[in-house]
Order: structure tokens, then C-alpha cells, then sequence
């Protein structure tokens, strides 16, 4: 899959071009402190380069690019501590807010989640597929909350989270799969407890699945 090939054809483009990039700053594609070559980028995916500049700038404010005056734009460079951090603030927001959306998440976005959880049972090595529906559930868990503030603020930890699990397992692919599978898992557990209508039990399965995750990125970084 190149996913490079099909950013012309979205009307928004600044916004196609923001979410390619940041898809492969998260996957380890594109490596912390490379350049950023805004001619080679539209080069690349065809374009001109006045939207590649403004995706550049929009990761620059979500901390995924380092920009400085005069100088080529570099993916941004991360800690194991900023990590932790992350996962630490997702720990005392997500199950709470999940907690408040239970009841009212459609069955029919339970009922999309869970089939895409299912194939990717079977189909760990599809890192795309498991992006996208990672980050699809854990906004079903503020989506329906009712505050602005909070999805927000939990959609940017959710994919500074994601970019530090594709990290701590990209050079191996038998534990990148290894790691989407337990995750698949972890996701399918908090859509039964979703679709039980029990907010408890929602948030319990969400601390769960975020513990786990702390313990999976640990355990690669060491």
C-alpha cells in the first residue's frame, strides 16, 4: 500500500496531507529527526507545496514536527518519560469519559468497531487497518461524552499514545503483530462491556487495556 497515492483526490488537502504524514510519523515510517523536505513531499504525492507547508505547520502545533525559523521541518523526537506522561493523563481521563458516554454510543458504531476487531484477529499484520480503528474506538469512548474540551484533549494523547506503540515495536514485525493482537483483544473486551451498557465495567476495561499498554511500551524500550 502506498500511502502516499491518494492525497490529491480529498478536497481538504492541507488536512489529507496532515493526516498521511502523521499516519506515517505514528507507524515509524518516517523516522524521529528526519527531514521534512516540503518539495520532495509534494513531489511525492503530487501536489504543490502550499498545503504540504500548512500540514507541516499543523503537526508543528500537535508536536509531531519540529519547526524552526529558516530550517526544513523534522519529525519530532520523543522520551519514554513523554510517553508515560501520556499514558498517565489517558489513565485519569479516558475511563472517565467513557464512563459518561456509555449509554448513549449507537449500537451501530459498536457493531462497526467489533466487526473491524474481529478480522483484525486474523489479520494482525494489517498495521493500517488496526490505525484506523484504533483510533475510531477510542473516539467512540469521548465522542458521545458532551464536552468539546475533553474529545479533544483525548484525541491528541490518543495519537501521541499510538505513535509510542508503532515505536517500541517497529523493528520486529512478530512482535508488532504480537502487539496488535493482545490490543484487538483488549478493544474487543471494552466494546462487550460497552454494548452490556455498564459504565463501570466500560471503565474498568479501559484502565485495564491502558495499563496494558504502558506495560507493553515499557517492556520493548527496556
Amino acid at each position: 500500500m502506498n500511502p502516499y497515492s491518494d492525497v490529491a483526490s480529498n478536497m481538504l488537502l492541507k488536512d489529507r496531507v496532515y493526516n498521511t504524514l502523521k499516519n506515517e510519523i505514528i507507524l515509524g515510517h518516517l523516522k524521529p529527526g528526519q527531514v521534512l523536505n516540503i518539495y520532495e513531499l509534494s513531489a511525492k504525492m503530487n501536489i504543490s507545496g502550499a498545503p504540504v507547508r500548512e500540514a507541516l505547520n499543523m503537526l508543528g502545533k500537535d508536536g509531531f514536527v519540529s519547526l524552526a525559523p529558516r530550517r526544513s521541518a523534522t519529525v519530532a523526537s520523543a522520551t519514554l518519560r513523554d510517553w508515560e506522561v501520556v499514558a498517565e493523563m489517558r489513565l485519569l481521563l479516558e475511563p472517565f469519559a467513557v464512563k459518561i458516554s456509555t449509554p448513549d454510543i449507537p449500537q451501530s458504531e459498536i457493531d462497526n468497531l467489533r466487526q473491524r476487531f474481529s478480522y483484525l484477529l486474523t489479520h494482525p499484520e494489517d498495521v493500517y487497518t488496526h490505525l484506523e480503528a484504533d483510533r475510531d474506538l477510542h473516539r467512540l469512548l469521548h465522542a458521545h461524552a458532551g464536552s468539546l474540551f475533553l474529545s479533544e484533549t483525548l484525541a491528541t494523547l490518543k495519537e501521541h499514545s499510538a505513535r509510542a506503540r508503532y515505536f517500541s515495536s517497529n523493528s520486529d514485525d512478530a512482535i508488532k503483530q504480537e502487539t496488535i493482537l493482545a490490543s484487538t483483544k483488549e478493544h474487543l473486551a471494552i466494546l462487550d462491556a460497552i454494548d452490556s451498557r455498564d459504565p463501570d465495567k466500560a471503565a474498568e476495561m479501559v484502565r485495564i487495556h491502558l495499563s496494558q499498554y504502558m506495560h507493553r511500551i515499557t517492556d520493548h524500550e527496556e
